[in-house]
């Protein structure tokens, strides 16, 4: 996976939730410890498709409450949608995590997850280095 020209090879994100402090709070967990670049936060379907018209991020993040379908019929819409792009489905629900599994996503991870989990997913998912986390 060819990551973007960032600053130090940070890995490139875009992040798919409803506002609020949850996200936030992610969004600022993901820039400081695992040093990735967040180069969108979006709320809607398209803005979802905007945001990827104009750059291809190393990673999406889903969160599944915030889909507008289905986990697995909304992550099969992504994946035919935007084959290359890598995407981790955060769920509410063990249904949602199935789901999200079912319908192609490369990573879920059910809410609750520790900041462990979420870094090595991030790090897996977009090749960064070890040393990230």
């Amino acid at each position: 996976m060819d990551l973007h020209s960032t600053p130090m090879n940070r890995p490139t994100l875009l992040i798919f939730a409803q506002r609020g402090p949850v996200l936030e709070s992610l969004c600022a967990f993901l820039k400081i410890a695992n040093q990735a670049e967040i180069i969108a936060q979006v709320d809607t379907p398209s803005a979802l498709t905007e945001a990827l018209a104009g750059s291809r991020p190393d990673l999406v993040i889903l969160d599944a409450g915030s889909l507008p379908s289905e986990g697995d019929q909304a992550v099969q819409e992504f994946r035919a949608t935007w084959p290359g792009v890598r995407c981790l489905v955060l769920a509410e629900s063990l249904p949602q995590l199935q789901a999200a599994r079912a319908g192609g996503a490369d990573e879920a991870l059910l809410w609750g997850f520790s900041t462990e989990e979420l870094a090595a997913a991030v790090r897996d998912l977009t090749g960064a280095a070890e040393t990230f986390c």
